[in-house]
């Protein structure tokens, strides 16, 4: 992915055709979409380091964030055509209209937030009902066009049933509330478009994209791309073990599995499908593997700042949770790959293409990993709040990229604008899910919501977690990694801990089964994008990553019956539920792949499945069992191996 910010425009490279994705204007629209790309990151500097108190001026969050969210939506519809169709080189009428309506629908609450504060909870002039009934509109179409439909049926929904709530059956019936007091809560309360969601995105996700464009600059997503290919490159399946390496390491900062796909995608699925991988495998492995930064830590995409706060448990409880989990998942994917690799003896690496040695590209890459390594120290050491650490990392970044490698200053200036080309794709999807959130705390839906889980469930676990999981999935389509936790967390959590299932363990399950949407067909935003590239079927991609992704699967279903594997529990239980599963996700591997020593028949594979299956699951009984059966199927493959005396490369 390519951002000319120069142009404004977004060229994606597809082969050997270009997909532009943004105008490219010039006169009087070209310089205002060039202000609003420095002005974006620049106002949410002077309010999160308070800068504006020098000067002796007050800038309160409810000035900040309409104003914020003001700016991101005017790019949209500057930047974003109504469809591909109307692509042009200037903004047409109608998105003239819908930028003044965006505008003075901000800028109106940010100017009378203290009269709209003294007007209390049902306080609702006609003026300020229209500008509602505009700003929710151009939130649905500046969402429309950076992420699609699904979201915006989603928020009309919530919307609708906010309103008419009194004739939903009994289940979801809800008070008879007004048109005045739907607006006023999504429009002019702190619940709704500018509540607590948008106040995330306009601090935490602002604060760490632009640590991750500043770690980006002058071809730091390489460095990234180099360290992977000299740890794993030269080991069997390499290139597609790069890719999943490449991945954890910028997913995790970039926090959306879409954006990763094209950012490491665009080089790594050519460079697999050269090494004998077919398309679909080689977008399966891309999707896997960038939606794994949803639950890397310690970023994991912002998400365990968010889950810190919601849970009361704070940031550290939910990342040490996430440890053994994201090890587990990149763990199957690698091995994967690699059971795959040796089955069809695919290439170790690209012919024609050096691998990077250990030392130099870790030589090369040390002013990337101090910043990371500051960042981590001052969230789990001193323990700031993440924006601040992210600021300081950032500081941190400047001084040793600007001071060792003299990157020149038209790379920093490059960070600032796609940091608000980033923000411009997630801000709108983040105040659509306040307005769900607005509407919800108006109607009580939540507490309905989760006595529909409960009941449906009758009292049966297995039943709760497999409703849970079909409501994680519906309610998370279309929405970023961060907004659909938002969501869950508050529809689907209450019904969870309520059947008894820890509070911690609740929000790890919703957070993993919201990350598997984004390659879970149909919908599958990640495994869409990884098709695009690879010219590969994006649902048999999906599927493909389904596979590789199990993880993402099993951990959820495992913890809500033991929080082993979430490091809570006695020690030596928790050492050896560990141990056996990452056994049992190693084997379980092998068994989908058919493939351990030497290829493995279909008794073996079922054998092998049930085992590892067994294995993964922490339970003592279970884990024996499973590890016996392991054991047996091994014997059996070393002995066939010995036989074909075929040489196993690793």
């Amino acid at each position: 992915m390519t951002n000319q910010s120069d142009h404004e425009v977004q060229q994606i490279e597809i082969g050997e055709e270009t997909v532009v994705r943004y105008r490219s204007l010039s006169g009087f629209a070209g310089i205002i979409s060039k202000i609003l790309t420095y002005l974006i990151p620049l106002t949410g500097l002077v309010y999160l380091t308070g800068l504006s108190l020098v000067f002796k001026i007050r800038f309160p969050s409810q000035v900040y964030l309409p104003l914020f969210l003001g700016f991101s939506m005017v790019l949209v519809f500057l930047l974003l055509p109504f469809s591909k169709k109307t692509m042009k080189d200037s903004v047409p009428w109608y998105d003239w209209i819908l930028i003044a309506g965006t505008a003075i629908a901000t800028v109106y609450p940010a100017v009378n937030y203290k009269q709209i504060f003294l007007a209390g909870t049902f306080g609702v002039s006609d003026i300020e009902m229209v500008l509602g009934i505009v700003l929710i509109i151009a939130i649905l179409e500046a969402v429309r066009r950076t992420t699609g439909l699904a979201m915006v049926v989603v928020v009309i929904f919530f919307l609708v049933h906010a309103r008419f709530a009194y004739y939903f059956p009994e289940l979801l019936m809800g008070p008879n509330s007004s048109m005045g007091q739907v607006l006023r809560f999504v429009y002019l309360s702190d619940q709704g478009a500018f509540g607590f969601i948008l106040a995330i995105g306009a601090t935490i996700i602002l604060a760490f994209l632009l640590f991750g464009n500043l770690l980006s600059m002058e071809n730091g997503g390489q460095k990234f791309m180099d360290v992977a290919a000299s740890l794993v490159g030269k080991t069997k399946g390499g290139i597609a073990k790069v890719s999943v390496v490449s991945s954890a390491l910028v997913g995790s900062i970039s926090g959306s599995p879409t954006a990763n796909v094209m950012i490491t995608g665009s080089f790594t699925i050519p460079a697999m499908k050269k090494s004998g991988y077919s398309p679909v495998y080689a977008g399966a492995v891309e999707a896997t593997a960038s939606t794994g930064g949803l639950i890397m830590p310690p970023v994991m995409g912002a998400v365990a700042f968010v889950a810190g706060d919601i849970t009361g448990l704070g940031y550290a409880a939910i990342v040490i949770a996430a440890i053994i989990p994201g090890i587990l998942y990149f763990t199957a994917v690698f091995m994967q790959i690699h059971f795959r690799s040796c089955r069809h003896d695919l290439s170790t690496h690209i012919e024609g293409v050096a691998i990077p040695k250990i030392l130099p590209s870790l030589k090369n890459a040390w002013t990337l990993f101090v910043p990371f390594a500051v960042l981590v120290a001052l969230l789990l050491i001193v323990q700031y709040s993440p924006e601040r650490s992210a600021l300081i990392a950032a500081a941190t970044i400047l001084i040793v990229r600007f001071i060792v490698e003299k990157i020149p200053l038209k790379q920093f200036i490059k960070a600032i604008a796609d940091t608000s080309k980033n923000l411009m794709e997630v801000i709108p999807i983040i105040a659509s899910a306040g307005i769900i959130v607005g509407s919800v705390s108006l109607t009580g839906l939540g507490i309905n919501i989760s006595n529909v889980i409960l009941t449906m469930a009758g009292g049966s676990k297995i039943l709760l977690i497999i409703f849970s999981a079909l409501a994680s999935y519906i309610l998370g389509m279309g929405v970023s990694g961060i907004a659909s936790y938002i969501v869950l967390a508050t529809l689907v959590a209450p019904a969870m801990i309520a059947a008894g299932i820890p509070a911690l363990a609740a929000h790890m399950f919703l957070i993993y089964f919201g990350a598997s949407m984004f390659f879970t067909p149909p919908y599958a935003p990640a495994a869409y994008a990884a098709g695009t590239l690879a010219n590969a079927s994006p649902i048999k991609v999906g599927l493909q990553a389904m596979r590789l992704g199990i993880v993402a699967y099993l951990v959820p279903v495992v913890i809500c019956y033991n929080t082993d594997l979430l490091l809570v529990g006695n020690v030596f239980d928790i050492l050896i539920s560990v141990i056996t599963a990452v056994i049992g996700i190693a084997i379980l591997a092998a068994a989908l792949e058919g493939f351990l020593l030497t290829k493995l028949n279909a008794i073996q594979r079922v054998l092998l499945g049930v085992g590892g299956i067994l294995a993964f699951i922490p339970n003592l009984t279970a884990s024996i069992i499973g590890i016996i059966i392991i054991a047996f199927v091994v014997a059996s493959n070393i002995m066939q191996y010995k036989k074909k005396d075929k040489k196993v490369e690793f």
